[in-house]
C-alpha cells in the first residue's frame, strides 16, 4: 500500500526552517490520536534531537480547523513570545497561524504548512511553503495496483 511518509516529511520540513537560520520553532498539529499527527511528531523530534535542539514549547495538538489554529498560536505567543518558525501540521493551521500571528511572514517569523493543499497554500498571503505529499502520485498508484 502507497501512504505518505510523514515523519520524513517533517524531517525535511525540519532542516528547510534550520537552513533558514531558524531554531525557535514551534509545531501545531491536529489531535495526538491522529496517526499523520503522531508520525509527523516523531520525524519532527528525531530531526531536532540529530541537531541537539528542542522545540521553543511543547507539541500544540488540538482540531484541523483555522480557528483551533489562531486560538492556539495566540496562546503560544504568549507563553514564548521569542519564536522563530512555526512547523503546522497541515496547509489549514498553517492558514490559521498566518491570520493571527501579527508578525511579518517570513521576515519574522516562518510558517510551514504540511499537505500542499492549493487552497491554502496558493491563496494565503505570503503564500505558503509547504510539504507536498504528492498525492495525485499516491492515488494513481494506490489506483494502479487495485485495478485487476
Amino acid at each position: 500500500m502507497h501512504m505518505p511518509d510523514d515523519a520524513a516529511g517533517n524531517s525535511l520540513a525540519v532542516d528547510h526552517l534550520l537552513t533558514i537560520g531558524r531554531s525557535r520553532i514551534v509545531h501545531l498539529t491536529g489531535p495526538a490520536y491522529s496517526t499523520a499527527a503522531s508520525q509527523r511528531v516523531q520525524g519532527l523530534s528525531a530531526r531536532l534531537s540529530h541537531h541537539q535542539l528542542e522545540l521553543a514549547a511543547p507539541v500544540g495538538y488540538g482540531e484541523w480547523s483555522q480557528r483551533w489554529a489562531r486560538a492556539a498560536i495566540t496562546a503560544v505567543l504568549k507563553q514564548v513570545p521569542g519564536i522563530d518558525a512555526v512547523l503546522c501540521g497541515s496547509d489549514q493551521l498553517a492558514s490559521g497561524v498566518l491570520i493571527a500571528l501579527g508578525r511579518r511572514v517570513p521576515e519574522d517569523v516562518a510558517v510551514t504548512g504540511y499537505d500542499n493543499w492549493r487552497v491554502f497554500a496558493l491563496e494565503t498571503e505570503p503564500q505558503l511553503t509547504t510539504v507536498d505529499m504528492n498525492l495525485e502520485a499516491l492515488g494513481a498508484a494506490a489506483a494502479r495496483i487495485s485495478s485487476p
